[in-house]
């Protein structure tokens, strides 16, 4: 995901690109990195103090916020204040954002973030709005200071996996009750509607995820 943050001065053009640098799929418990990388395309440096802000979506916390020795960063504050000007067209050492998403959450989650210029600096022309949430869509706002990235979080609760001739019905395998593979198994919602299909393999196994009703 590239993004934009721009001017906080009427000379300087000051962007920062947002990735989510992990590769999925992501599950509850899972750890993940977004990478923020700050830029000024103007012609006039940004004083020593801008900083860097994540806002995580609840369901996620920040666990590490890692920006090298140009930032002092606090992940009580989830910021990154630069020790360094921020010079004309040049970037920024990027700063590497630390998360892992709860435990019991699955769905969609989004990370915004924003630059911020010292408030002894130069007045912004486009001044800054600070997102009100993770769930604002950078996009839309009136500000050019914020990015976002979204993930998808599936879940690791399935139902399975086993398929065989219970002859006695007595919900165990007994060793004369052969597996039964090549079966069709249809996953149905509680109102008995269709979600989807799979077939057991030869010994017998297949699985379903429950939130994205994925069978294999």
């Amino acid at each position: 995901l590239k993004g934009q943050i721009r001017s906080w001065a009427e000379l300087k053009d000051v962007y920062k690109r947002q990735a989510l640098t992990s590769k999925g799929p992501f599950y509850e418990g899972s750890v993940v990195t977004f990478e923020l990388t700050p830029s000024n395309q103007g012609p006039v440096d940004a004083l020593v103090g801008w900083s860097v802000t994540d806002i995580p979506e609840k369901g996620m916390t920040i666990t590490g916020l890692d920006g090298g020795t140009t930032y002092k960063c606090e992940v009580a504050t989830a910021t990154c204040t630069s020790l360094v000007v921020l010079p004309a067209k040049a970037s920024g050492a990027p700063v590497t954002v630390t998360a892992k998403i709860d435990a019991d959450y699955v769905g969609d989650l989004h990370n915004v973030a924003y630059v911020a210029p010292i408030g002894t600096d130069i007045p912004e022309t486009n001044l800054l709005s600070v997102p009100r949430d993770a769930l604002v869509d950078t996009s839309t706002t009136g500000t050019d200071n914020d990015d976002q990235a979204k993930l998808t979080v599936d879940s690791l609760v399935s139902v399975g996996d086993y398929v065989w001739w219970d002859h006695d019905r007595d919900g165990l395998q007994s060793p004369d009750e052969p597996v039964v593979g090549q079966m069709t198994v249809n996953l149905l919602d509680a109102n008995g509607t269709f979600l989807k299909s799979t077939t057991t393999t030869s010994a017998g196994y297949y699985f379903c995820l429950l939130y994205t009703s994925r069978c294999v």
